[in-house]
């Protein structure tokens, strides 16, 4: 009976600690995800080069204030006597009083464990490294002993804290009322919480970035997890009421039609040209007529392969290293991208705009790997924590927001200094007089049917089986987005990014009942996710330009190539360090026999979802070998190096960034000799 007794007053208080535990979780599950780790390390660099020490700061300060909330939110809910959910019987002093102290102390010490343990952070030097892990255990330690001895710091919590004379934990009767300590700590937080939101809400890219994506992680779970313990399940468990969280959800749920936010800023007006070719054989020919007479050199299909900022930087190095093999960057014709690899194509190709179109020669412009340095993750994560959660519970969409603004706001501030502004434009301004431009082919996946979406200022129907957006009969918000947010639609990475709205617009200016219709029930006419979930390596659509633009290609005695930027570490573990060499033509394919597998746990429903999640890698062996018989056998695999240990997500540490630079050139010297001899960067070990 003692055992069965026991087991229930652990599933009670389970229950009763519900947002506690799960913030827990989250928390856990936010700092040993490779981007977590990585944000971590980035911090470390900034303080080891004494850039900065603010981002160790306020995740110091974040942690305790969530070690705080889950000492104070656990202590509330385990010592209340709770007339929805009692106890079969009095718990234990452990059970009241270290439970909830162990859990507080454990959210900085977790922080000072992962930067011990992590063999990512090997580069960091050690006094650094084991320092701030030191440094955080401390703080573990000094919420210890002021969650034993905090009478004595707080005199006031003496009579106010639901304890016996002697100290020991008591039972908050429910003729007791919550102290007013308590009830003004809630209210202060729920204001603080919001005034924080607000902040990220009028500065989207510059506060986020001070406070640093861990620490926001860290400020939005202790909010969330004191409303959630308090307002959602303390009250209404003890006035004999179930909890509030699951009809918050529900309600959520009900008003979800009406909370969409994710169409995306329109732009006021539009330039567009006249004679701008409309098909991929059209801009073909346009194109190869700009080429000199006589020039036989390959025609370049590019294929950049998805994968968050690894994917990105990587796809931008390579194009950038290989920009110093002569005329490379006059005979790319396309560049498919999927996700992380339409970031780093666009950011190539807003790079070498200007130069390319007629801009004034020997300027200094920004490469598409320093923009890519900026920090992407920290404002995209103030918007999911923060503004965008709450817009959940707003039956009112509120376009400003929409958490989308921060990757994109991020990615035209990195390229403001670029001339123009071209990630600002239309994708047909970004085009206007620079016809010898690479065409960008953003793939995209459009929700309601599964179909790719082939984003391109072309959008023709050359495109197999694609979704011809340019050709539907209707004006698209999307010819009137900035290419910032074009590229976004293709790298909607899951959770972090929503699906984007694509709204039919209204021919002339809206009255008042339009305008009412059409901001409580938006006119959306299809939802675009990232491209990954179609063909995550964009070589479908290379095929597709390769079978239009083939024929034309042959006449004029030219070759056509195809260039496959992959950021995979399993193509790379194949292709070993000589990648891009002959031995390399095609990832091979995954042994089953081998392969590890979690098929045994939750076999009725963990089979399914690795299936759906592994299908979606397979299709680049699929694709890869088309590719290789369609283009007759002229197909170059640039794998990322295997010694670089990049995360998903969308920010990269210095040290990353720094082993792929470094890397670049021995990646491409068997196919590009010439762009393998460029410059490397000074930090740079001799190779």
């Amino acid at each position: 009976m003692r055992l069965l007794h026991g087991l229930a007053n652990f599933i009670r208080g389970s229950v009763r600690c519900m947002f506690p535990l799960a913030t827990l979780g989250v928390w856990t599950g936010v700092l040993l995800v490779p981007q977590g780790t990585d944000v971590l390390r980035a911090a470390l660099e900034r303080l080891s080069r004494l850039h900065s020490v603010g981002d160790l700061l306020y995740l110091g300060v974040a942690s305790m204030l969530l070690g705080l909330s889950l000492w104070y939110s656990m202590r509330w809910l385990i010592d209340a006597e709770l007339p929805a959910l009692r106890f079969t019987q009095p718990l234990s002093t452990f059970w009241r009083t270290w439970v909830p102290r162990i859990a507080g102390a454990f959210a900085p010490l977790l922080v000072g464990v992962v930067i011990a343990a992590s063999g990512s952070f090997s580069q960091v030097e050690g006094l650094y490294r084991y320092g701030t892990a030191g440094a955080f255990a401390v703080l573990s330690a000094l919420l210890l002993v002021f969650f034993w001895r905090r009478r004595h710091f707080v005199p006031s919590l003496r009579d106010a804290d639901g304890r016996d004379q002697d100290g020991n934990p008591g039972v908050l009767a429910l003729d007791q009322r919550l102290p007013p300590g308590t009830t003004g700590l809630i209210f202060w937080s729920i204001l603080l919480s919001a005034m924080l939101g607000g902040l990220f809400v009028q500065f989207p890219l510059t506060v986020p970035r001070v406070v640093g994506a861990a620490a926001i992680a860290a400020l939005a779970l202790a909010s969330i997890n004191l409303f959630g313990s308090f307002v959602l399940t303390w009250l209404p468990m003890r006035r004999s009421m179930p909890p509030l969280g699951p009809w918050l959800v529900l309600w959520a749920i009900l008003i979800s039609p009406f909370t969409d936010n994710h169409g995306g800023r329109v732009l006021a007006d539009v330039k567009t040209s006249p004679d701008a070719p409309q098909t991929i054989a059209e801009a073909y020919d346009k194109w190869s007529a700009g080429l000199p007479q006589g020039d036989t050199a390959p025609v370049y299909i590019v294929a950049a392969e998805g994968g968050g900022i690894r994917a990105a930087y990587w796809t931008a190095a390579v194009l950038q290293a290989l920009d110093h093999t002569e005329g490379f960057r006059n005979h790319v014709f396309a560049i498919s991208g999927v996700s992380g690899g339409s970031v780093g194509a666009a950011m190539w190709a807003a790079s070498v705009r200007d130069a390319m179109c007629g801009g004034a020669s020997g300027t200094r412009r920004p490469q598409a790997t320093d923009m890519l340095a900026a920090d992407l993750v920290s404002p995209a994560l103030a918007g999911l924590f923060f503004y965008d959660f709450a817009q959940r519970f707003i039956p009112i969409p509120v376009d400003r927001l929409d958490r989308s603004q921060g990757l994109e706001e991020g990615m035209e501030r990195a390229a403001y200094r670029l001339p123009g502004r071209p990630l600002e434009r239309s994708i047909s301004e970004f085009y206007l007089g620079c016809a010898h431009l690479p065409e960008l082919l953003l793939n995209s996946t459009v929700v309601e049917t599964g179909q790719r979406a082939v984003l391109s200022r072309l959008g023709s129907s050359e495109f197999a089986n694609a979704f011809p957006w340019a050709a539907t009969g209707e004006t698209l918000s999307l010819s009137r987005q900035a290419l910032s947010q074009f590229t976004h639609h293709s790298a909607r990475f899951p959770v972090i990014s929503p699906a984007g709205s694509i709204r039919a617009l209204p021919p002339g200016e809206p009255d008042l009942w339009d305008w009412l219709v059409q901001r409580w029930w938006p006119p959306v006419r299809l939802r675009l996710a990232d491209g990954g979930y179609f063909d995550n390596s964009g070589v479908q659509t290379a095929l597709d330009v390769l079978e239009v633009i083939g024929p034309a290609a042959e006449r004029s005695k030219r070759t056509v190539k195809l260039i496959v930027i992959t950021s995979d570490p399993q193509v790379a573990a194949q292709c070993g360090t000589a990648a891009g060499d002959a031995t390399c033509p095609t990832p091979q394919k995954p042994d089953p026999w081998h392969a590890p597998s979690v098929l045994h746990w939750l076999h009725e429903t963990v089979p399914i979802v690795e299936a759906l999640y592994l299908v979606r890698d397979s299709r680049l062996h699929i694709t890869a070998a088309q590719a290789i018989r369609r283009f007759d056998q002229h197909v170059i695999m640039l794998p990322l190096p295997t010694g670089v240990k990049a995360p998903l997500g969308w920010a990269l540490s210095e040290q990353v960034r720094e082993d792929i630079l470094c890397n670049t050139p021995g990646v491409l010297k068997a196919r590009f000799p010439t762009a393998a001899s460029s410059p490397r960067p000074s930090y740079c070990p001799n190779p």
